[in-house]
């Protein structure tokens, strides 16, 4: 009954789960190599949506330098994104740190440069910034994305962490919703 309810609020599948894992051991090469010099990476994972994400790519990486610290951020009202930023959770010291800010979309901006604002008061060494997926539009607040798995047009997707309210989590691949 569940998988019906799944394929009746499913669009058409954007990226499927050979492509998912194909990209995260690439993005696994990558943020290896690009902190290949760093004793200690913290790693600021964006709740709810980049857990999966981020588990799954560090359960890749597997090296204890880096620390995932986990913290809710949230701009979504139902389908459209916010100006309006809630975040729960503290940030520990990231002065002199290197540090990687993971998230599921990279979609209006707004959530990515206002993390990055609250890390640089801090005064890292390094900031990074690693997305599942980047829409391809124009972002209202322009922030940089070192890593990305894929580029995805403008509409709301569901699955792999992803959802609408709530449901849709669970999916092993990523569709657009209907």
């Amino acid at each position: 009954m569940e998988r019906t309810a799944h394929l009746i609020q499913t669009g058409k599948i954007l990226l499927d789960e050979n492509f998912i894992q194909s990209s995260l051991s690439k993005l696994a090469g990558q943020i290896t190599a690009a902190f290949s010099q760093s004793k200690n990476v913290t790693v600021i994972v964006l709740l709810d949506g980049a857990k999966r994400f981020a588990d799954d790519l560090f359960a890749l990486i597997d090296d204890d330098k880096f620390k995932l610290v986990y913290i809710r951020a949230n701009s979504y009202i139902a389908t459209e994104s916010t100006a309006n930023i809630r975040i729960q959770g503290k940030l520990p010291n990231l002065h002199n740190t290197d540090v990687l800010i993971v998230d599921d979309i990279y979609d209006t901006g707004n959530t990515m440069s206002r993390i990055i604002d609250l890390v640089n008061i801090q005064k890292p060494r390094t900031v990074k910034t690693c997305v599942l997926l980047k829409k391809t539009k124009q972002h209202n607040n322009p922030a940089r994305i070192d890593f990305y798995a894929a580029d995805i047009p403008d509409c709301f997707v569901i699955g792999y962490g992803l959802d609408y309210a709530g449901q849709y989590r669970d999916l092993p691949f990523i569709a657009e919703l209907q």
